[in-house]
């Protein structure tokens, strides 16, 4: 099972970065579609490949609703639970 934390410094509603570290070998290094879910609500958001010069990847097109809709404050910190891995569904805990 992968689990990671991330701190949500700063909100950024066109894309956030997720360190690779945390999906190395789980996931591809590919143009992905995600599912992140809180409680019974879901959202569909793309991981975009992170390229040689880059630290981390980033969530892209959906990441801005579920910021707006899951109510995500800055210093937010997420804990991001695969649990299933063929379909790529994240369940998100907000501390």
């Amino acid at each position: 099972m992968l689990c990671f934390d991330y701190t949500l410094i700063h909100i950024l509603l066109s894309m956030q970065r997720v360190p690779s570290i945390h999906l190395k070998g789980v996931i591809e290094n590919k143009e992905k579609n995600l599912v992140l879910q809180i409680g019974e609500r879901s959202w569909n958001v793309k991981l975009l490949p992170s390229y040689q010069h880059e630290t981390g990847r980033r969530l892209s097109a959906g990441w801005a609703l579920f910021v707006s809709e899951s109510g995500l404050q800055p210093e937010d910190v997420c804990v991001f639970e695969l649990i299933n891995k063929e379909d790529l569904v994240f369940k998100v805990h907000v501390f």
